[in-house]
Formats: C-alpha cells, structure tokens, sequence
C-alpha cells in the first residue's frame, strides 16, 4: 500500500493500482488498500470498478465511514441519489463526525428539496469545518429557498469574505441586496463581477439583466438576457417585458 500510495502522489496512477492490485492479493480484505483502490479508479473516471472497490471495503468492514462516504460520493457521481443517500447515512451511523459527510448530507438534501434537513445539516458542517466557505454558499441557498433573506445574505457574505473570488455567493447577494432595495451599487458590481468570473454562466447574466431593469438600465438589461439566452438560460418573458419597456420609452430594439 505504501507504494501504491507512492506512485499516486507521484501522479502515476496506473502504476498505483497495479501495485494495489498486488497488495491484495497477499491481503485480500485490508480496508485501507481497497480505499486506495477505489480513489485510485474515481481519478481514472473508472466509477464503476471505483464504486466496487468501495463497496468490498465495507463488507469487510461496515464501519469504516470514509470507505461508506466514498462510496456515495460516487453514486452521486453517477446521479444514484438514493443509493448516495443510504451510504452517506450509514457512514453518518457510525458515529464519526466527518465534515464530508455531514456536508454531503446537507447538500444533496438541499437537492432533494428538503430544506430543513438540508438546513440542519449545513449548519453542523459549518461547526465542524468553521473556515470552510463552501458551507456558507450551501447554506446561503437554503435559507433563501426558505424566504429567511437575512439570514441568506449573512451567509452569502460570508462565503465571499472566505472566499473573495466566489462567483455563485456574489451573483446570488447582488440579486439579494437589488431585491432588499439596499446597496444598489454594490448589488450591481456583485453580479458583474460574477459574470466577469463565470462568462459562461447563464444564470449569472440572467441575475445581471434582472438586476439591471431593476435599475432602470434596460439597455444593458437586454444584452444580458440575450446572454443569458445564448448561454441557454431561459429569458424569453423577460426580454419580452424590457423589450415592451424599451418600445414605449422610444429606444431599444
């Protein structure tokens, strides 16, 4: 194993698994080597064999939490979300307060739409892990999907000030701030900035143009909506009402 692990921090992983491979075979129930096969097949994009791997780690031991983790990030991986949930629970089960864990928890109950749960969850990872941004955004996204807005742009704030290059925190507080009436300028230069990050994005244009009207800019509303459309977000209603706007104040096209 101790080679295995050599090689992969050397970047040779096709020569890890290989010696893993070996590793087993002296010693065919030894939790660590099957981990380190496992993580050794995800980098390959092997999820399939990777997922194995992790799952013959915890025959041999039910309670070995990140061998129960791994193995559900990679059914998340695979969109399995309920295969992905029972794993996380089991390694949750356990006992071990594993950030990881805890946050994956928060996470995918956040896309499963239950938002309490999620809520829980994300605030406990936030405990465990206090100097971790990602938490906040997560957490931030909960709590605006339950209409507790303050408490939404604490925690985007947050996430920035942890993370001062977070496009998702930004974009999302400019929107909040321009919706709360307060800091219009800094509303304006968040969700530019996000677009200057993530040009790609099309919901940060979209947030842009939203942000824009707000603002009476319809000009430059109407460029990001047409983004944001390019870019495969949908904005039909939206250029429709600036384009109304533009068409009975004489200006626009």
């Amino acid at each position: 194993n101790i080679s295995g692990d050599e090689l992969y921090q050397k970047g040779d992983v096709s020569g890890a698994i290989e010696e893993l491979k070996t590793a087993l075979k002296l010693d065919p129930g030894n939790v660590n080597v099957l981990n380190s096969l496992g993580v050794c097949y995800g980098v390959k994009g092997a999820l399939e064999e990777a997922l194995e791997a992790f799952r013959d780690a915890t025959r041999f031991d039910s309670q070995e939490v990140m061998s129960l983790y791994n193995a559900g990030y990679v059914h998340s991986m695979l969109n399995q979300t309920e295969d992905a949930l029972k794993c996380y629970q089991k390694a949750e089960a356990t006992g071990e307060d594993v950030f990881e864990v805890i946050f994956q928890l928060g996470k995918l109950h956040l896309d499963l739409g239950d938002l309490d749960a999620a809520k829980t969850y994300l605030e406990k990872a936030v405990c465990l892990q206090p100097d971790a941004w990602i938490p906040y955004l997560h957490l931030g996204e909960c709590c605006e999907a339950l209409h507790m807005t303050d408490e939404a742009v604490t925690h985007y704030e947050t996430t920035i000030k942890k993370n001062p290059t977070e496009a998702c925190a930004m974009s999302a507080l400019g929107v909040l701030y321009n919706e709360k009436a307060e800091n219009p300028e800094i509303s304006t230069l968040f969700c530019e900035k996000a677009v200057e990050i993530s040009p790609e994005n099309g919901l940060f244009q979209f947030r842009l143009g939203k942000v824009y009207f707000g603002q009476d800019q319809s000009e430059k509303a109407l460029s990001a909506f047409n983004k944001a459309m390019d870019l495969g977000y949908p904005a039909e209603s939206e250029l429709a009402t600036v384009r109304e706007h533009l068409l009975e104040n004489g200006a626009g096209s």
